[in-house]
């Protein structure tokens, strides 16, 4: 693992190579592309390297994890407590407190691969019996949420890119082409993809996708022409935190302060977690070597 000094250093390194390159009169078009792409993508991965120790991002990870680990094995060991307590019936709350406990792992590091769900936004069966108590509650939640709510379900930010919460089909605008669902406690609702092009990018609430995703992510709809929905559970964190760096990626904006100013005009709810403003810190610090 490269320290984020030395990483820093190759990288602005990198940067003055990038343009020494795009200067050079006697290379021919295709080998200037060539050359450019290869540092950029070493770029990446380098600032990759350096973000995860120069930017104290594991550190946090780490405390952010551990957090919300403590409450679900929380939740999980007083629901085991109360069935030991009365016996029988209650038993069947071990049911619950398995869910419970499968989500505190997936919090301490196993991750997104607990939640089971695919490609295609399905859920495998083992996943949906195991957390079934977990995710009915996180819809009961959701639902009631979504009724007492005054907010749109989804706005534009800019022309091509809107913002939301997890969509009906009747919900989502007639010109979206593109659905990234990053929800990892949902699956999509009856129609949303169908006719769409749909990505799925789960991610536990309040955290982040790894660099590498959220980098493959942007590449992809970089050649996409048509309208992008992305969605979370409300649209406030995780899917926020994708809009921001779509808007950096394409110098819609300069700073991350500025694309979170442009979000909150059009969607005042929208808080990101510490974790999530340093992974948009982080991507800004990429941008600026670009």
């Amino acid at each position: 693992m490269l320290s984020g000094g030395m990483a820093t250093e190759i990288l602005c390194s990198l940067h003055e190579a990038l343009r020494i390159i795009q200067k050079e009169q006697n290379l021919s078009t295709s080998a200037r592309k060539t050359a450019v792409g290869l540092a950029r993508e070493i770029q990446t991965v380098l600032a990759c390297s350096g973000f995860y120790v120069g930017f104290g991002f594991k550190a946090t990870a780490h405390r952010l994890s551990i957090r919300y680990t403590a409450v679900f094995f929380a939740f999980a060991t007083a629901i085991v407590w109360l069935a030991a307590a009365h016996g029988g019936i209650a038993w069947g709350l071990l049911w619950p407190a398995l869910s419970f406990s499968l989500v505190a792992i997936a919090y301490a590091g196993v991750g997104m691969s607990v939640f089971g769900k695919k490609r295609d936004g399905k859920r495998t069966l083992w996943a949906t019996i195991g957390l079934f108590p977990y995710l009915a509650v996180s819809w009961i939640l959701w639902s009631i949420r979504r009724f007492i709510s005054r907010e749109p379900c989804c706005v534009q930010i800019v022309p091509g890119i809107w913002l939301g919460r997890r969509p009906y089909a009747y919900e989502l605008p007639p010109q979206i082409t593109t659905v990234i669902d990053m929800a990892c406690e949902f699956t999509p609702a009856h129609g949303v993809t169908s006719g769409r092009d749909y990505i799925s990018l789960p991610v536990l609430d309040t955290l982040v996708p790894d660099c590498e995703s959220l980098v493959d992510i942007l590449k992809h709809i970089s050649i996409h022409s048509g309208e992008i929905y992305i969605h979370c559970a409300f649209g406030h964190g995780r899917s926020a935190t994708l809009a921001a760096a779509i808007l950096l990626d394409r110098k819609i904006v300069s700073t991350p302060e500025e694309a979170l100013q442009l979000i909150r005009k059009k969607r005042p709810s929208v808080r990101l977690s510490n974790k999530q403003q340093m992974l948009l810190d982080f991507f800004y610090q990429i941008t600026l070597s670009r």
